[in-house]
């Protein structure tokens, strides 16, 4: 598909769409059995803003549901896939897989993950 051709409605989609992959990742990683809030990040909480899961609840409940992600501007939305082509591709490099050309579903989302991500900075604001 042509970059320069696709608009924005549609890249906002697959955004939203790639972002379902490390959402259930995250969510699936994050230890919240001694969290009082459940995992659900509160900015005004010591033991929150000082917890090492702190960018990965923070992330999660900005980017969680639909509701909080199409209010997302542009740059906020390309912000939020950043960051998860970032955490997956830490927990891949952690796994010891090589990002770039292994077959498994992590390392082909973070590829497409990663192209989606240049389209989008590629289509003029």
């Amino acid at each position: 598909m042509e970059t320069g051709n696709m608009p924005k409605t549609l890249i906002r989609k697959r955004i939203l769409d790639a972002l379902q992959y490390p959402t259930s990742i995250i969510r699936k990683e994050i230890d919240v059995s001694t969290c009082k809030h459940g995992g659900n990040f509160h900015r005004e909480d010591a033991e929150c803003i000082t917890c090492y899961q702190t960018p990965e609840c923070e992330w999660l409940v900005r980017h969680d549901n639909d509701t909080n992600t199409t209010v997302l501007d542009d740059s906020q939305l390309l912000a939020t896939l950043q960051f998860a082509g970032d955490y997956i591709h830490a927990r891949l490099s952690l796994q010891r897989h090589t990002p770039t050309d292994c077959p498994c579903e992590g390392c082909r989302w973070w590829r497409s993950a990663s192209d989606l991500l240049r389209q989008a900075q590629a289509v003029p604001a």
